[in-house]
């Protein structure tokens, strides 16, 4: 009788540990431990509270498991050589299976690069990186950086880069309005999506585009078997507040920024429901 009365008692919070779902944001070589440690926090703030967001190191990822009550696999900005050598066929084939059995991928920056079919960086240039990737989310080559040239040693490749958001349903219909934004987000070393949408790339869609760049896609969604992926080269999870005020390469950028916090915020929680998930209620008073 005693044990059936503790099983009835703990039951509510053993429903709540199989119910709660993770996501996770890799944290391993060729990640950047600022982005990182943005990232988690930011997501912490913008989904619901039922969720569990948590870093994954690459041996965890190769183990596989994480995948059992994984709601979103986030791989942030950093370098993308680090995630292929860390990662290798192992951790991607893992991540690739995921995805493809309907889970979500969000990659930002160097998670965008690293999520296409091939990646062409700094062509003839001193930090020139070229190659196929393993993940092929986005079945193209990606190119980069948009605005060069690019410097690892400091900021003074970051932008406030103007971007043309457009807020596509997931389901669209034929007569669905589609609203769009212009913006301004953090950019620093970003690709672009170098195939034609509407062609040869159908499962793939642009939400956003670099305006004064030709309107080259810097947001794509992808369809992948039966799950999705969101590739973005600007860096969504940093807003004015969260960059480096002393900084001589940041204030304009700061200043840029500041007046697009409640687009910013906006985007980026209609990024996580098109990943379906679901976002906090009253998120969006909150910037964090």
């Amino acid at each position: 009788m005693q044990s059936a009365v503790f099983l009835i008692l703990c039951l509510p919070a053993i429903l709540c540990r199989t119910l709660q779902r993770h996501v996770y944001v890799y944290n391993g070589y060729g990640s950047d431990e600022l982005h990182v440690s943005r990232m988690v926090d930011h997501l912490r703030a913008r989904l619901h509270s039922s969720y569990v967001v948590d870093t994954i190191g690459a041996d965890d990822v190769k183990a596989g498991a994480w995948a059992n009550d994984a709601a979103l696999f986030m791989m942030p900005g950093g370098f993308d050589l680090g995630y292929n050598h860390s990662l290798g066929d192992e951790g991607a084939t893992e991540i690739r299976k995921y995805v493809n059995d309907g889970g979500s991928y969000l990659g930002q920056g160097a998670g965008s690069y690293f999520a296409c079919d091939r990646i062409e960086f700094d062509i003839n240039g001193l930090d020139q990186v070229v190659g196929d990737r393993p993940l092929k989310f986005y079945p193209g080559v990606c190119t980069g950086p948009v605005y060069s040239p690019y410097s690892y040693h400091d900021y003074s490749s970051a932008r406030a880069a103007p971007i043309n958001f457009r807020f596509i349903p997931s389901t669209p219909g034929v007569d669905v309005h589609v609203e769009s934004i212009n913006m301004r987000a953090y950019y620093n070393g970003g690709n672009t999506f170098d195939i034609p949408m509407a062609d040869e790339n159908t499962r793939c869609v642009t939400l956003g585009s670099f305006s004064e760049k030709n309107d080259d896609p810097a947001i794509v969604k992808c369809n992948t078997y039966q799950g999705l992926a969101v590739l973005t080269s600007v860096h969504l999870e940093f807003g004015a507040s969260h960059l480096n005020s002393n900084d001589e390469y940041l204030g304009n950028v700061q200043q840029e920024l500041r007046e697009h916090e409640s687009s910013r915020l906006r985007v980026f929680d209609f990024l996580l429901r098109n990943l379906g998930l679901t976002t906090r209620p009253d998120a969006m008073v909150s910037n964090v």
